[in-house]
């Protein structure tokens, strides 16, 4: 696992910080919906507030071989579900970071996704997506710290844990279950979750003993499925997401994370 501490400068010490991850994109196939990217990562330039980490899964990376042997995807439609613009991994590595340069100072870290590990080395990842952004490598796995400052003085902090996730399931349900059950094994106050191209945000109020005035207290903790970027189905196109059982429409886009450190309270939407 991962584990990255930042501070964010507030302009204002009542000001929230904004957390917007990104992730799921799949450069190189065609259901990626671009209009609805550039929207977010437009968004997140002109907001000085506003922050990303970026999830996996940022390119498709789906070849006839993989790692010397033949990927069973290829032969589920991927021919046809391939942009011919960014036909080669390369190709689309080269076009996430380009998409990416315009926010590259709001990038707290970009994990690695399936799509990425099962071919390309953690040396070739840094190199190749990590570098070129200036930013932190997150891994599959990562708890991000952020301590909010005003005047160098320091107003709060928040803790994230953060995987790209592997849950096979078709219910939404399934993978918010998933983060809620990983949060017996990892304390922080943010759980997020790729990998299932769905959007959720359930808040959790959790009751703490008020030691001052011998009271019972809340504090909410967020767990999330951050979205994805790719269509689940195109006209004309035959890609895996056919292959599977349900045709469920992705939820595209991103969800908002907002963190008010003097008031430490932390709300999230889709």
């Amino acid at each position: 696992m991962e584990f990255h501490r930042l501070t964010i400068d507030l302009p204002n010490k009542n000001s929230s910080i904004f957390i917007e991850p990104l992730g799921d994109i799949h450069i190189g196939n065609k259901g990626v919906n671009y209009e609805k990217l550039q929207e977010r990562i437009d968004a997140i330039r002109k907001d000085p507030l506003r922050r990303t980490i970026i999830m996996g899964d940022c390119i498709d990376n789906i070849q006839a071989y993989a790692n010397g042997a033949a990927d069973k995807r290829w032969g589920s439609g991927i021919p046809n579900s391939l942009d011919e613009r960014f036909q080669e991994p390369v190709e689309q590595v080269d076009e996430f970071v380009r998409m990416m340069l315009p926010i590259k100072d709001k990038i707290l870290g970009i994990m690695a996704g399936n799509h990425e590990y099962k071919t390309i080395s953690r040396k070739a990842f840094e190199k190749d997506m990590v570098k070129p952004l200036e930013t932190k490598y997150l891994g599959a796995k990562c708890m991000v710290h952020i301590t909010t400052k005003y005047k160098n003085m320091e107003v709060g902090d928040v803790e994230i844990y953060a995987m790209h996730g592997s849950y096979a399931g078709q219910q939404v349900g399934g993978g918010i279950n998933q983060l809620i059950l990983s949060s017996a094994d990892v304390l922080a106050d943010i759980y997020l979750m790729g990998h299932v191209h769905d959007k959720m945000v359930y808040p959790v109020d959790c009751i703490y003993h008020k030691i001052k005035d011998n009271t019972a207290g809340k504090k909410t903790r967020i767990f999330a499925l951050t979205g994805t970027f790719l269509e689940t189905i195109v006209a004309g196109v035959d890609s895996y997401t056919d292959r599977k059982t349900r045709v469920r429409n992705a939820k595209i886009g991103t969800i908002t994370l907002e963190f008010n450190s003097l008031a430490n309270r932390i709300h999230g939407h889709e």
